[in-house]
């Protein structure tokens, strides 16, 4: 499952204000480590046919990639942090990666924040990828994000559904992606409703 996106941070957001670690009543969502790499290579390797036809970097592990590539991933996240560029969270499941959701990369050199996320491949349908969601883009409010895009083709129903069940409303298309927008607001009203059903 993927969705790609963007949103707006603006300049109040403050990335060291994010959390290393949120813990839901299933899961452990933590910023990207270096010893995560074989983990993150595991879901990865169950995953890839899945992820090739949203992300680019997965099209590219699969013709060219090998482990080691797919371990570099949790080091190519903790750079991109470290850079500014925004935090990528694995989501944990015991001792496994079930997913990873990543907010910032080269958009926030704009002020602009991405919205990625995928859950692997013995975890769809869990709920992993929602509730993940919901603790990082809580983390990016609080650490004050005031909205975030996402862009998503029409045909990837899985992030659609996944989307909307964290908050994120349509807000028509853009480069011929369907756009969706969550709020601090929509996101706590999905939260509400999340729990009440």
């Amino acid at each position: 499952m993927g969705g790609v996106g963007e949103g707006c941070y603006g300049e109040a957001v403050d990335l060291r204000r994010l959390p290393a670690e949120i813990r839901t009543p299933r899961l452990i969502v933590r910023l990207a480590r270096e010893e995560d790499g074989p983990a993150v290579a595991d879901a990865i390797a169950e995953t890839l046919g899945l992820l090739v036809p949203w992300f680019k970097w997965a099209e590219y592990l699969e013709r060219w990639g090998d482990r080691g590539d797919f371990e570099a991933r949790a080091v190519t996240a903790v750079r991109r942090f470290e850079e500014g560029e925004g935090p990528t969270y694995f989501l944990w499941a015991g001792e496994r990666v079930v997913g990873e959701v990543w907010l910032g990369a080269e958009g926030s050199r704009f002020d602009v924040l991405n919205y990625n996320v995928w859950v692997r491949r013995s975890a769809a349908g869990s709920g992993y990828g929602a509730e993940g969601s919901r603790a990082a883009l809580a983390a990016a409010f609080a650490a004050g994000a005031e909205a975030i895009e996402a862009r998503v083709r029409s045909e990837n129903f899985r992030s659609r559904r996944l989307m909307v069940a964290v908050g994120f409303q349509r807000h028509g298309w853009l480069q011929e992606l369907e756009r969706y927008v969550v709020t601090r607001e929509t996101l706590v009203e999905a939260r509400a409703l999340a729990r009440s059903g």
